[in-house]
């Protein structure tokens, strides 16, 4: 989906219309097939990375399915690309990441963060959003590493896997509403789209403007969207686990089980960057991480 225009970051209302304008509705005429669900997933997500690749980008690799599985058909691809990893010392994303690496041998390159290295980041990351809010501020703070980690590598552009959880039902809003129905699952995937607006386009557009470093979306991709909401939920989630269908692409293409199965990890906590906000809290003085990044937002 084209959310960007004239550099800009289009209008809240103008994503929400480009959502309803594709917004299919929950009935029989859904793909059940496997297989087929497979080879419309395989054929898009592949389309949607060739139609981004440059000469030269990186990758934001924290070894989870999303940002593995495109590392992986890049590298299928031949393709000219440098992964970056973020966090703190023996952070999850960056130890599945370095396996990863060395599995499919990508060139890699890993950013470890000190405590007080972290606290500038984190200052620097309230200042470009201007908000207190724990949820932007703890995963803006990772993208903001990437972004930096990148550029000082002479990257202009890098791939993401945003957009991925939100079609393929992989939070827990989806397990929520799978036990209501499949019709809520469905919506809750077109819900989750209208709502990436407020919650993820604009952190990551204020960062990617402030670091002069892309950030592209093939999850996003416009006919992938479409395709992917065409597939039935029950080949995207059951009672135990969330983006099935995905995790069925990805081993088809050769993805080790070990990443096409690794449970979502949220960035703040796969990074431990999380962690980080904690322990900085309490050295100031206070009990609560939400109270210490208010007092960084007041004291800019």
């Amino acid at each position: 989906m084209q959310f960007i225009k004239d550099s800009r970051l289009i209008s809240e209302q103008e994503w929400k219309n480009s959502i309803l304008w594709i917004r299919n509705k929950f009935d029989n005429n859904l793909v059940e097939d496997k297989r087929q669900a497979m080879k419309l997933i395989k054929e898009c997500l592949i389309d949607a990375i060739r139609k981004r690749s440059t000469k030269k980008f990186g990758i934001l690799l924290s070894g989870g399915l999303d940002s593995s599985l495109l590392a992986l058909i890049c590298k299928k691809l031949k393709y000219n690309f440098t992964c970056y990893s973020v966090g703190l010392d023996a952070s999850a994303d960056i130890n599945a990441a370095e396996r990863l690496a060395k599995n499919l041998g990508l060139d890699h390159k890993v950013r470890i963060y000190r405590i007080n290295e972290y606290k500038e980041l984190l200052e620097e990351t309230i200042k470009i959003l201007g908000t207190d809010d724990m949820a932007k501020i703890s995963v803006g703070t990772v993208v903001l590493a990437g972004l930096k980690f990148a550029k000082e590598n002479k990257e202009k552009t890098v791939f993401g896997g945003l957009g991925s959880e939100e079609i393929f039902c992989g939070y827990n809003r989806h397990f929520k509403a799978f036990k209501s129905s499949y019709k809520r699952v469905h919506e809750e995937c077109w819900n989750g789209l209208i709502g990436m607006y407020k919650k993820d386009l604009t952190r990551d557009f204020d960062i990617s403007d402030y670091t002069g470093v892309e950030i592209k979306t093939p999850f996003l991709d416009k006919e992938l969207i479409i395709n992917t909401m065409k597939i039935h939920p029950k080949l995207k989630i059951n009672n135990e686990t969330k983006k099935i269908i995905l995790r069925k692409v990805a081993l088809n293409l050769g993805l080790k089980e070990e990443f096409a199965l690794r449970k979502k990890i949220a960035a703040q906590y796969g990074s431990n960057f999380d962690k980080a906000i904690e322990k900085l809290a309490k050295r100031n003085g206070f009990k609560q991480k939400g109270d210490y990044i208010t007092s960084l937002l007041d004291n800019l």
